[in-house]
């Protein structure tokens, strides 16, 4: 059958396939022995490997070959082929047909009947109904994998008519013997986990069914509890044992059930699951205000939580310790030596509740030595309390060496030379490079630099086709994963090799499907034009391209009679870097005067006549007037959308999702309005079309997209603005919108409108991941002066009085920042002056956090309150300790 150019039936079966004629797939079967339909395995592999790829081939080679389109009754007749005649993969891989499948499966041999629920539970989860039923009905052995465990946590989110947890106890009521309390011992995925479940869960959840299973009797409500802290005892991470913490606390174990766990209790303490400290915090509180808990084992058990970066665990820790002096004084000084170890902590709040408490404890000689230590490492507003306390002397106030704020870093244009991408022109070297993409895709300056390689050795790479074989291997697994940039990379590696390779349905809205684009298009290029580098590949670091480069190339093209197709042009266009290239003019002036030639002119500078190709000189207009509008590209072509003649213009306003309460969102406008603009208009299509937002999902995706347009990339970061700023509270976890910040470190990024919006939402975000990356990014935009920290401090305020964002986030983002750099603690507190100039408007309730930053960075560094700052800050209209901070900070800056 490999070599044949028509597709022969060489058997009843294969004829009963080539129908399309399930029902005759099945009496063919049942007229074969468990032994001949074996022997047909590896044939019938084939046969569907082939139709599967024909289904969405073009070019027509399927059809001719197997005599008609492919359809859906062929594939599905040679599934239920292999499925009886092949082994446990072929199985698991096509119970997609269960329906017609199910009632034909005595055509299997008992050992494989028996063992097919658990076939299909190992290959995938969510098929945890259908083993249910082969397991109710008698056919298969009930699973005892854990992969049966995570088809049952699957439950409440499985669709199709899948039951609830309830009706699935009822048509297995075996269930309840011991399988339900293993969702307490199996972990999950980061995918499919109990945390994750009960997020999507919509009221079919499992804390509702295990509390009411319990409420009935069905489930006993101690080995419940018992089986919960035993789960949150083996620390798994934080938001898949979230889940146990939570439903702990809907147990609502009693002081007597919690006497007979005190021990686990007080074990529980040294976890490094801080929601698993909180809870075992509150139990021992209940236990040692009850007095069921000696003294001794709880200051045992505080040893680590002292040392926590949570604060709200310090607090709690501390107000345990003041129970447990009141129940014996006799402790206070070991209370005290403990509770020295929580001046580490960075919050000055902390700092004076210690204080404070060992005054009152009193503590022994080697507490004494100890606090001595700490004082240089206390806040500076409440050293002084301490070195009374100990008897010294309380050390000058911190003064900031002199610095100069103006640093000689400069900004690096985007073609000076050490930026430039260093050819791979070593065979060695470009595999290498390759196996480094395939492994890190975020590289995205090392995979221009590999197609590039690619395109223009293609020719010599295929003498040399073995030294490529373990990254054509390791190509193959990059696109059965999907992977974009290593699949994408993969799709070229293979093209030189000459390997058949399919791009059906390709997804035109998103980034990822550009990069698809480009690469059907190289490939298409580099069959053809081996030899030749292609017009779109990077020259130098972001995706730029040397306009001097780009002569070389077309005259190149020229020479060889190779064309690039319109959106290789459109591509090579947007990498120009804007306002760098005049000495290029001369150069494309002088070649034949072809419609992408004259849109290089254009972009660069030169008047030209406007041909009559709409993407080449949309193109060119952003490049020649980054941000700005293009009259003459406008009146020659119109309005095409946003960043086509006509710049994007973003207007930002807050919604709110009904409460109660109600929860502010932010709002992105762009005008002009994008409508659904051809696949050339690469920049226009940068603004998503309809609810589809082009900038796809995934850390290299995001990183790629920013080299689309180099020079300009404010779209980039007014989606970096909008994806974070609707994130802030971090209600899904989006790992990759860091990417949106990253190339804010790089010097040659200028920092756009949206940027600065971006890098206000993201220094109050939630995720600590991302709010490092948002610190960091902050700081060398300030440093590089590429950025006004009063623009980013307008920003923040915008955000806080918008509800969105939070003053405690920004408090400890700002401190973050303040300790990077000398000069930064006087730029931190000019931007908390301006944060905090909130005229006549009621201030968000945690705006005191922002006040003890400046008042502790005021004093520390010696630095006065910008003029009139004082007077500005008086105005706020605050209660508690806001109100406490702002009257210590009037009353130090009279």
């Amino acid at each position: 059958m490999k070599n044949e150019s028509v597709f022969q039936a060489h058997c009843v079966l294969e004829a009963s396939i080539r129908s399309g004629d399930f029902d005759a797939v099945i009496a063919a079967l049942r007229q074969m022995t468990a032994q001949d339909r074996e022997a047909h395995a590896a044939t019938l592999k084939h046969l569907e490997s082939r139709l599967q790829a024909g289904r969405w081939e073009r070019d027509g080679k399927a059809a001719s070959w197997w005599g008609t389109q492919v359809s859906q009754e062929h594939l599905s007749a040679a599934g239920a082929a292999l499925f009886f005649c092949g082994g446990s993969l072929e199985r698991s891989e096509h119970w997609q047909y269960q329906d017609t499948l199910y009632p034909h499966l005595d055509l299997l041999e008992a050992t494989a009947l028996r063992g097919l629920a658990t076939e299909l539970v190992s290959s995938r989860p969510v098929y945890f109904t259908v083993a249910q039923r082969l397991v109710c009905d008698g056919l298969s052995d009930r699973p005892g994998n854990d992969a049966y465990i995570l088809g049952l946590m699957a439950l409440p989110q499985l669709k199709k008519g899948a039951p609830s947890i309830f009706a699935a106890i009822d048509a297995d009521p075996a269930l309840l013997d011991g399988h339900l309390l293993r969702l307490f011992d199996v972990e999950g995925t980061s995918d499919l986990n109990m945390s994750g479940v009960e997020k999507y869960s919509f009221g079919n959840s499992w804390t509702f069914a295990l509390l009411q299973l319990a409420k009935e009797g069905r489930l006993d409500r101690t080995q419940l509890l018992d089986r919960c802290i035993g789960t949150l005892e083996k620390d798994w991470p934080q938001f898949r044992s979230g889940w146990f913490s939570r439903f702990h606390e809907q147990l609502a174990p009693t002081l007597d059930q919690m006497t007979g766990l005190s021990a686990r209790y007080l074990a529980l303490c040294h976890s490094r699951i801080p929601p698993t400290v909180a809870l075992a915090l509150n139990a021992v509180g209940a236990l040692v205000k009850a007095g069921r808990v000696g003294c001794d084992d709880v200051l045992d058990a505080l040893v680590p939580v002292m040392s926590s970066a949570v604060k709200g665990q310090v607090d709690a820790a501390l107000k345990l310790l003041d129970a447990v002096v009141k129940n014996d004084p006799a402790t206070a000084h070991r209370a005290a030596a403990l509770a020295q170890r929580a001046l580490a902590h960075e919050a000055g709040e902390v700092h004076k509740k210690v204080i404070a408490r060992i005054a009152a404890w009193g503590c022994d000689e080697a507490t004494r030595s100890d606090l001595a230590a700490m004082l240089p490492h206390v806040s500076a507003l409440h050293r002084p309390a301490l070195a009374m306390l100990v008897g010294v002397a309380a050390p000058a106030s911190y003064q900031l060496p002199s610095v100069d704020t103006h640093l000689p870093i400069g900004v690096l244009a985007p073609l000076d030379p050490s930026r430039k991408l260093v050819p791979l022109n070593d065979i060695d070297e470009l595999v290498q490079t390759i196996a480094y993409v395939f492994e890190n895709e975020a590289a995205i300056d090392d995979f221009e630099r590999a197609l590039e390689a690619l395109a223009r050795l293609a020719p010599a790479l295929k003498s040399a086709q073995e030294r490529f074989l373990p990254v054509l291997k390791r190509g193959l697994k990059m696109l059965a994963a999907d992977r974009d940039v290593a699949g994408a990379l993969a799709r070229m590696l293979g093209a030189v090799f000459d390997a058949t390779l399919s791009f059906a349905a390709l997804d035109t809205r998103s980034s990822n499907g550009d990069l698809k684009r480009r690469m059907a298009d190289l490939t298409v290029f580099v069959t053809r034009h081996g030899g030749l580098a292609p017009l779109s590949s990077a020259t130098h670091q972001r995706g730029f391209i040397d306009p001097l480069v780009l002569c070389e190339r077309i005259e190149a093209h020229a020479r060889a009679g190779a064309v690039s197709i319109l959106d290789e042009q459109v591509r090579a266009l947007l990498r120009l870097p804007a306002g760098q290239g005049a000495q290029a003019l001369p150069r494309l002036q002088a070649l034949a005067q072809t419609p992408f030639v004259q849109a290089c002119r254009y972009a660069l500078g030169d008047d030209v006549d406007m041909g009559d190709e709409p993407a080449l000189f949309q193109a060119a207009a952003r490049i020649r007037q980054p941000d700005q509008d293009d009259a003459r590209v406008l009146l020659a072509f119109g309005d095409l959308g946003p960043d086509g003649a006509i710049a994007a213009r973003y207007a930002w306003s807050v919604a709110a999702w009904a409460g109660p309460p109600p929860v502010p969102y932010i709002v992105l406008d762009v005008q002009p309005a994008a409508s659904n603009p051809d696949p050339s208009l690469i920049a226009i299509r940068r603004h998503g079309i309809g609810d589809c937002r082009y900038f796809s999902w995934g850390e290299s995706n995001l990183l790629y997209a920013a080299s689309v347009l180099p020079s300009s990339l404010e779209a980039f970061f007014a989606d970096g603005a909008y994806r974070i700023g609707r994130n802030i509270d971090w209600l899904e976890a989006r790992w990759h919108d860091k990417a949106y910040l990253t190339p804010l470190m790089d010097p040659t990024v200028p920092v756009t409108p949206s940027a600065v919006k971006m890098i206000a939402l993201a220094l109050g975000a939630k995720e600590a991941g991302q709010l490092a990356v948002a610190v960091d990014a902050f700081v060398a935009v300030l440093l590089e002066e590429r950025a006004d920290a009063t623009q980013i401090a307008q920003e923040m305020r915008w955000t806080l009085l918008s509800l969105i964002g939070k003053s405690a986030r920004y408090a400890k983002s700002l401190a973050s920042a303040a300790r990077a750099h000398p000069s930064m603690p006087q730029r931190v507190i000019g931007m908390l002056c301006v944060v905090l100039d909130m005229g006549d408007v009621t201030p968000p309730k945690d705006t005191g956090a922002l006040l003890e930053l400046l008042l502790e960075l005021s004093v520390s560094s010696a630095l006065e309150l910008p003029a009139g700052a004082r007077s500005r800050i008086a105005l706020l209209k605050l209660t508690g300790k806001g109100k406490a901070a702002q009257k210590e900070l009037l009353a130090r800056f009279p």
